[in-house]
């Protein structure tokens, strides 16, 4: 079996290709979809194509991850270490879900194939399966992301804003970190800082929405008063009041100086806006994580120059 830090090498190869395809099936999505969030109706049959296509994919990138799985692990014997654990848990689970698989397509064969009349049940099951898989899928792999963590010595694929993609080497603060947080995942990155810290979030807005609720056209996106089209940016606030971001510390005056911006604090309402609106990223927490540490050592270190 390969050394234990090549096995890790290779699974954080892994989980960064489950995250470039997450992407690119987000990517291949998103023209499909009106600014409410409903699909276009003269949109809706290639959407159930694209649909298809993802969930293919996705089954196909699951049975190579489960085959990668068992070459570095070999088969279930137990093991002290938690990450081999939860690979032999995903791999047990992952023959079942196969062996399942495998036979309710057998339900529609005989020996020469897809048996007469059962085409069309044949490949509404096939289509079934391929959705199951694909939320096995980003199951296991978020299981493996929580047991290994994500490679830091390369860059993954982190969705932003408008449908763009940004390469950022975890835990490394640089620019295209920075840019990245602030152009797409600011909410993860508030989120992830809160987890740490306990700190509250709060978002900057807009003081009115683009135009009425009704007219603005997301006129069903709103909690607490405040608009979906409203909200610009999110960020942790600190107990002196200073606001956290990737950028650092950020003076609360400034944004209640200012007659363009307001700040607000975000409730488990304005969070599941944010998390439902399809205007907004899905939140990235497993990247957002591994820059939160850095950038409080970093204002750590700050604070200790200061002091000097």
């Amino acid at each position: 079996m390969p050394e234990t830090l090549d096995v890790v090498g290779e699974l954080r190869t892994l989980v960064a290709d489950f995250h470039a395809m997450t992407r690119r099936h987000q990517s291949r999505l998103a023209p499909f979809f009106a600014s409410d969030g409903d699909v276009l109706y003269s949109h809706l049959s290639a959407y159930d194509e694209a649909v298809r296509d993802n969930n293919s994919e996705a089954a196909e990138l699951l049975t190579t991850v489960m085959a990668r799985l068992a070459d570095f692990c070999g088969t279930l014997g137990a093991s002290p270490r938690h990450p081999r654990t939860v690979v032999h848990e995903i791999l047990t689970e992952h023959r079942a879900l196969a062996a399942r698989h495998h036979n309710g397509l057998k339900e529609f064969c005989d020996v020469e194939g897809i048996a007469d009349g059962y085409l069309e049940e044949y490949e509404e099951r096939e289509k079934e399966q391929a959705l199951e898989a694909d939320q096995h899928l980003q199951d296991f792999i978020a299981r493996l992301t929580e047991a290994f963590g994500l490679p830091r010595d390369r860059t993954v694929p982190v969705l932003g804003a408008n449908g763009t993609t940004y390469e950022v080497t975890p835990g490394r603060l640089d620019d295209a970190a920075r840019e990245m947080f602030n152009n797409g995942q600011c909410h993860a990155f508030a989120a992830a800082v809160a987890e740490v810290t306990g700190w509250p979030t709060a978002a900057v807005i807009d003081p009115e929405c683009d135009d009425t609720y009704d007219d603005c056209g997301m006129g069903n996106q709103v909690a607490d008063g405040v608009c979906i089209c409203q909200i610009g940016h999110i960020v942790a606030v600190r107990p002196d009041g200073a606001l956290i971001d990737i950028d650092g510390v950020n003076d609360p005056q400034v944004i209640q100086d200012s007659p363009e911006h307001d700040l607000v604090p975000m409730t488990d309402a304005l969070w599941e806006l944010i998390d439902s609106a399809p205007t907004w990223r899905e939140r990235d927490m497993a990247i957002a994580q591994t820059f939160v540490q850095p950038l409080l050592d970093s204002l750590a270190a700050d604070t200790l120059e200061v002091s000097a």
